[in-house]
């Protein structure tokens, strides 16, 4: 029990009172506790909540016990607890260097909000000029894209009354949502003004050499982030939960999905084909890509790599879906003639296979434009029936 203390082989019950304490015992108390107090500010960059109060409450007392000073652990626990609750309730002026957060105790006190059992502590404020480069980085960012909509849509630039309406949205979301990067909610300075102005300036000299602003979307930068491969007119690139729209019109189509003898037709159906590619991302690094067209951004089908076992043999297979609006216009044999190369680049392996579906004409055209030839067939079950397909093969030097 916590308010016990054995002494050898002898327990004995601590009942001495917080008031008959010397000075200098409660003294070193205090001195522990600030410095348990310090250690836990320096290690979480946060005021300690009820569970890090806790913490620094049980080794405050664990250290008493070593010194060999009897008191019952309720009497330390509430001794203690003021002093950490007289703690918070200092200011905390956490400011951001370079994206590392430097906490700084003030002893300036904070007003008093109703009783201290239910203080709520504001978070701390810092001036944009203080903040690091990366949530600079952000602001930036969020800066030309306002300005460069309000230009391409009225041909003028954003005047001050436009800019303090953007910054204060701007600094509204970020203080909302995204202030933990910091530890401290940003306030608007001069830095933040002069920032804005600077964009502003070269934002509508562009405009005015270009006659148009290209903003960049989020989808946009996260598909560039995702691309793998790009060729001659297709870019191929990881799926994510933004394309279900476009891979439901190609996999519910009973045409293009002649292989697997039946339509996906549900908006279920195109999430969980997106779900089990990105497993293969994550597991296998390979999966089927979607493709689109570089030069109009269509999306043209999936072509890929996957992992496969036939007859007990893991082998690598190249893989091709394209849309039927896209058919025969040469997309499937570019495409995995990329993904051939790419795959013998990444895994140390001697062939890739192509399992294709007898009657698939359009498909065996594919795999020997791209010089795979036909070594053997097999049985795979699907949905309880037994598919025959044939086994094409490329080797690494061929």
């Amino acid at each position: 029990m916590k308010n016990h203390v054995k002494v050898g082989d002898k327990l004995l019950q601590t009942n001495k009172k917080w008031s008959h304490l010397k000075q200098k015992q409660r003294e070193w108390i205090a001195t522990t506790t600030k410095n348990e107090y310090d250690r836990y500010i320096t290690t979480h960059k946060k005021i300690p909540s009820k569970s890090g109060k806790a913490k620094i409450i049980d080794n405050v007392y664990d250290k008493i016990n070593e010194r060999e000073i009897w008191i019952p652990f309720h009497e330390a626990k509430v001794h203690i607890g003021k002093y950490i609750d007289g703690q918070n309730r200092k200011a905390h002026d956490i400011v951001c260097e370079d994206g590392e957060m430097v906490t700084v105790v003030s002893e300036k006190k904070t007003k008093k909000v109703g009783t201290a059992k239910k203080l709520k502590l504001k978070p701390p404020t810092v001036k944009f000029g203080e903040i690091g480069a990366e949530i600079k980085e952000y602001f930036h960012e969020n800066m030309k894209k306002d300005i460069a909509l309000y230009i391409n849509h009225t041909a003028k630039i954003p005047p001050n009354k436009i800019r303090d309406s953007h910054l204060k949205n701007i600094l509204k979301g970020f203080n909302a949502k995204l202030y933990k990067k910091t530890g401290a909610k940003v306030l608007s300075d001069e830095n933040l003004l002069s920032a804005y102005d600077n964009i502003r300036k070269e934002l509508i000299s562009e405009y005015n050499a270009n006659g148009n602003l290209y903003v960049e979307t989020k989808i946009e930068k996260l598909n560039k982030k995702l691309t793998v491969l790009e060729t001659e007119r297709l870019r191929l690139r990881k799926m994510h939960n933004g394309d279900t729209k476009e891979i439901s019109l190609i996999i519910s189509d009973i045409e293009v999905m002649y292989a697997w003898e039946r339509a996906f037709t549900t908006k279920k159906d195109a999430q969980d084909w997106i779900v089990k590619q990105c497993r293969r991302y994550k597991h296998e690094q390979v999966g089927y890509f979607l493709a689109t067209d570089k030069s109009s951004g269509e999306v043209v089908g999936q072509i890929g790599l996957m992992w496969n076992e036939i007859n007990g043999e893991k082998i690598l297979e190249v893989g091709y879906i394209l849309k039927k609006s896209c058919w025969h216009k040469g997309y499937a044999t570019e495409g995995a003639e990329a993904c051939l190369k790419y795959g013998f680049d990444l895994f140390d392996i001697p062939k890739i296979t192509a399992t294709i579906r007898p009657e698939n004409i359009a498909s065996i055209a594919v795999a020997e434009r791209i010089d795979m030839k036909l070594v053997g067939e097999y049985n795979k079950e699907y949905n309880g029936k037994l598919m025959k397909h044939l086994i094409y093969e490329i080797g690494r030097n061929e």
